[in-house]
């Protein structure tokens, strides 16, 4: 049984957002196909496929924000046991959530706390340009005739989904 886990895709980042499947339990997969985006504050990533077989297990549905090192699926031979990896993913987010409170509980000399990192950034302003989106996204939006413009303003600062683009009216 392969564990389809989500890399560590940058030294900055420690967690993102699952988007879309683009395979389902059951589908059969081949080694290197694009199983799932992962989107964070920087870039959208797709995760493929660590080996060719059977989608057994999705272990984390869309839209999850998970830490480096989830645990997200399973790929092996139809009939195959499954192993248990709810505990490890619950350990994983339990040592993350740890660090991050950690994070902004950092005290500033004196012992008061210190503002800054305690402070929830504010969200980044919205890019000109090109609209933030995740690649099926777009190749979706083109095969629909689905301006990526119009729905980045109704989106503001969240990156267009696959979702999105199918709730979207052409």
């Amino acid at each position: 049984m392969k564990r389809i886990i989500i890399p560590k895709v940058d030294a900055n980042i420690e967690e993102g957002t699952l988007g879309a499947w683009m395979a389902a339990e059951g589908d059969t997969v081949q080694k290197g196909q694009s199983l799932v985006e992962y989107i964070t504050d920087k870039a959208v990533f797709e995760i493929e496929a660590p080996s060719s077989g059977c989608l057994r297990k999705i272990t984390i549905p869309a839209k999850s924000v998970v830490p480096i090192g989830t645990i997200i699926g399973l790929i092996g031979r139809a009939g195959e046991r499954l192993p248990d990896v709810e505990t490890e993913n619950r350990k994983l987010m339990e040592q993350h959530r740890n660090q991050i409170s950690g994070i902004r509980n950092v005290q500033a000399p004196g012992g008061q706390l210190d503002p800054v990192s305690d402070a929830t950034p504010p969200p980044p302003p919205i890019a000109k340009g090109r609209p933030r989106a995740t690649l099926a996204a777009r190749r979706l939006a083109r095969r629909k005739g689905i301006s990526l413009e119009t729905l980045q303003e109704r989106a503001g600062n969240q990156v267009i989904t696959v979702e999105m683009i199918e709730n979207a009216a052409p």
